[in-house]
């Protein structure tokens, strides 16, 4: 019963987050979410997750391609449940051209995690926030699993194809002010 709630929490949640993004933006040609219902997944692994879209801005086309899999590495939480982490994969395009396409997991951001998220956290969830400048902004968050404690980070592709994190220190999504001095190169 408990991965069937979880499920359909994460289908709402899916809903919310694709509502949102869509309003905001209004020059947005198609958005379409998948979620792959073949076999029932092991407990503790999230469901695979593809989010297709197009939008313009500044004068171009930009094409994003979000896919999250469960992978085979795994945390054990204090009471022994197993979780996978997933491998979350961002292809962006500008004007037909692809602009960058990189894989990620926790891995990838252990240097700005504090210690329990090192230890217990997975790469969770990924969404689409921006287009400044030029620069495609993108929300990645690493998360305890089955609980809402999360820490966010912001992943900027920059027009010249190169990208970096920051901790994503803004309470408001809408409000995207400088984050802290803490960013990697990716």
């Amino acid at each position: 019963m408990k991965k069937t709630l979880n499920y359909f929490l994460m289908l709402a949640l899916l809903s919310v987050v694709c509502v949102s993004c869509k309003n905001k933006q209004d020059n947005s040609e198609a958005s379409v979410a998948s979620v792959s219902e073949e076999a029932p997944l092991p407990t503790g692994k999230t469901l695979p997750l593809v989010i297709d879209r197009k939008t313009k801005a500044d004068g171009h086309n930009y094409h994003y391609i979000i896919n999250r899999e469960p992978i085979e590495n795994t945390v054990e939480d204090e009471e022994g449940n197993v979780f996978y982490d997933n491998e979350i994969s961002i292809l962006v395009e500008r004007d037909g051209g692809q602009m960058y396409r990189r894989s990620f997991t926790r891995e990838n951001f252990l240097s700005m995690l504090d210690e329990g998220f090192r230890q217990y956290g997975i790469l969770d969830g990924c969404r689409f926030v921006k287009i400044d400048k030029g620069s495609v902004v993108f929300s990645l968050c690493v998360s305890y699993p089955e609980s809402d404690l999360f820490t966010p980070f912001l992943l900027t592709v920059h027009p010249d194809g190169s990208g970096s994190f920051s901790p994503d220190n803004t309470l408001d999504v809408d409000n995207f002010a400088d984050s802290a001095a803490l960013s990697s190169g990716v």
